[in-house]
């Protein structure tokens, strides 16, 4: 939730207000400019229903945006919540009594996980039934998070549309598995090195220990965690993405590497690396690609097609033009156009579908 507004102003950063012990391990937590994700607007969310979109365009509700979820936190987070108090903490006791607390982590009640994972696919970003416990009514002051500060990995590092495509989702799913690294080894160092109570204690146990546990991750001064291999192996992949953010450059020729396509009355739904995060671009795209032989810049195809530039750009960002020889481009057969599909199938397009 980059454009999430605290009291105290904008905050942008996926690690701002994680405790000090992460930086104290993944030092370029601190160090490295991360993404600003300008795409994935919290505040006026993208992803809801635009008129004009084709039948089958991937959209949110409104009502819950992507917040159908129930997130896993672990104990020192659950107790930073509890000590920030508010509405998050009030709601956070409520999952203490229908979840399932335990020493490491408060998880989600019993059986939910089953039904999320029966209907996730018509149910994420849609349906209340899955709708996050820490989301706050839209009656109440708009769609926001009350954990946010204290949010876990996978919600610190989700975005539904990013600036660099799919190195973007890369580096964001190697940053959230170093987080959920992180995560694991303080908790189960609290755990080891504190006292928990038994399965079964009361909701008040509960919430002295994961006060306790946060309170000791908050003064944890570099006390052996155990094996980092993980944590190290996690970090070195974080690096490696994180470097190939400015890569990205867009080559003077392309090719259509499409997963799918929605055609409406003016446009063209267009998906490639992700379904959340498309491409919108007018009817003579069949036009632009049917111009791309392997060898043609596509500046000259674009202008040839009348296909503007930012369509272009676009197209590229969401991984649905990539170099010819990653695209697998058919010659060109007069106005049709043979494209071969991340899944080995040939199509062939035609300017006016």
């Amino acid at each position: 939730m980059d454009s999430y507004t605290a009291p105290g102003g904008p905050i942008h950063s996926a690690v701002a207000f994680l405790p000090d012990a992460f930086v104290t391990l993944v030092p370029e937590l601190s160090e490295l400019a991360l993404p600003v994700e300008s795409r994935a607007t919290c505040h006026d969310c993208h992803m809801v229903d635009k008129p004009g979109d084709p039948a089958g365009t991937v959209t949110f509700s409104p009502q819950v945006g992507c917040c159908t979820y129930h997130p896993r936190l672990p104990n020192f987070l659950v107790g930073r919540i509890l000590r920030e108090g508010g509405e998050g903490a009030e709601r956070l006791k409520v999952q203490l009594r229908e979840g399932q607390p335990d020493a490491w982590e408060l998880g989600p009640p019993v059986g939910w996980l089953d039904e999320y994972q029966a209907g996730r696919q018509d149910r994420f970003g849609k349906s209340g039934f899955v709708r996050c416990p820490y989301l706050a009514n839209p009656a109440e002051g708009g769609l926001h998070c009350t954990i946010w500060k204290d949010r876990g990995a996978v919600c610190r590092t989700w975005y539904c549309a990013h600036d660099q495509g799919p190195s973007g989702a890369a580096m964001w799913r190697s940053l959230k598995r170093v987080l959920l690294t992180a995560e694991r080894l303080l908790a189960r160092w609290a755990v080891s090195a504190g006292d928990p109570p038994r399965p079964g204690a009361e909701p008040e146990a509960w919430e002295a220990w994961y006060l306790r546990a946060a309170d000791m991750v908050d003064a944890w001064d570099g006390e052996y965690l155990g094996n980092l291999a993980d944590l190290e192996r996690s970090r070195d992949g974080f690096l490696g993405t994180w470097s190939e953010l400015a890569e990205d450059e867009v080559p003077e020729v392309l090719g259509a590497c499409l997963t799918k396509w929605l055609v409406g009355d003016d446009r063209i739904v267009v998906y490639g690396y992700s379904a959340f995060d498309v491409a919108r671009v007018p009817r003579s795209l069949w036009q632009f690609l049917s111009q791309l032989d392997g060898e043609r810049p596509w500046g000259a195809a674009a202008a040839e097609a009348a296909f503007a530039e930012e369509h272009v750009l676009d197209l590229f960002r969401v991984g649905a033009l990539e170099p010819p020889t990653s695209a697998h481009l058919d010659p060109v057969q007069g106005s049709r156009l043979r494209l071969k599909t991340p899944d080995g199938k040939w199509l062939t397009l035609e300017p006016d579908v």
